[in-house]
């Protein structure tokens, strides 16, 4: 750790969370379900604690829960979850429909209905005079 890094930032924390979710991502991708489960549910807490404090966390939070839907693709809660947590991103200001529309993160929840609604509001809400509304790159 980096001389005056303060593990109990939120900037630190939030990468905490990031790296929690990209290891649980790669765990399952590699076989080993019970260590991503884990992994999913580290970068939950983390980032639950973030969106709690921060609501400019919720991506972070939609991300880790989007793991834990790839991990247990019948449980209801964590896809409904993940899409909630985008609803907030989206209430304080995220407007990247590329990278809902791209980031590997958010797969497995991409499909559901209520995600294409965010998608649907995100473009709604970022058209302006002249702009079709369209999907630009980050």
């Amino acid at each position: 750790m980096a001389l005056g890094a303060n593990p109990e930032q939120p900037r630190w924390r939030s990468l905490q969370a990031r790296i929690e979710t990209a290891r649980g991502f790669t765990l399952a991708a590699t076989g080993k379900p019970i260590e991503a489960k884990a992994a999913a549910d580290r970068a939950v807490a983390v980032a639950e604690k973030l969106a709690r404090e921060d609501s400019s966390y919720n991506y972070d939070l939609a991300c880790a829960l989007a793991l834990q839907a790839r991990l247990d693709p019948a449980a209801p809660g964590p896809p409904a979850a993940a899409v909630a947590a985008l609803r907030g991103a989206v209430a304080y200001g995220f407007d990247n429909v590329y990278k809902l529309n791209h980031d590997e993160h958010l797969a497995p929840v991409r499909g559901r209905q209520d995600f294409q609604d965010v998608i649907h509001l995100v473009k709604k809400s970022s058209v302006t005079p002249g702009d079709s509304g369209g999907e630009q790159q980050p």
